[in-house]
């Protein structure tokens, strides 16, 4: 905790005075880690004081089978999967009566912070089913463009 106090305190004094820094890329690069290792770690916390439940690896978070959206009911989650993904290809996704949030929180504790290069078939089939796509390539640029496609067909 006190790491992420002082790191927030370096970012402000960055953003209120600004510089060149004249570090290497690979002292960037450890910078990066230690900032996604204190959001992971973030993410989480909150997710341990949100469900009750300790968390101690993104695996964890997502292998909970608990409903983490109990707000909502099962009807209006099938209606509401049923309008995102039509009728024909709602009995295909994992989770279609769970709300979609639910699946993004999923997709986001992978994506967030596993790099893409790591995945393991597992790992995309989860990613796959969480956001429905056929996806494979799941590098920021790549998605761009296969969401695009999905979207602008040629």
């Amino acid at each position: 905790m006190q790491r992420s106090i002082g790191m927030y305190g370096e970012a402000v004094e960055f953003k209120l005075h600004p510089y060149k820094d004249s570090n290497s890329e690979k002292h960037l690069r450890l910078l990066l880690k230690e900032v996604l290792d204190l959001c992971r770690e973030a993410w989480l916390f909150t997710a341990e004081k949100i469900f009750h439940t300790p968390y101690p690896t993104l695996d964890s978070f997502i292998a909970d089978p608990r409903n983490k959206c109990p707000e909502k009911s099962i009807v209006k989650n099938l209606a509401v999967n049923c309008r995102a993904f039509g009728i024909n290809n709602l009995w295909n996704l994992q989770g279609e009566t769970r709300y979609p949030r639910e699946r993004i929180a999923n997709a986001l504790s992978v994506l967030l912070w596993t790099p893409s290069d790591s995945f393991n078939s597992g790992t995309r089939k989860k990613l796959q089913n969480f956001l429905n796509t056929k996806a494979t390539d799941y590098t920021p640029l790549g998605s761009l463009l296969q969401h695009g496609q999905q979207w602008n067909p040629p």
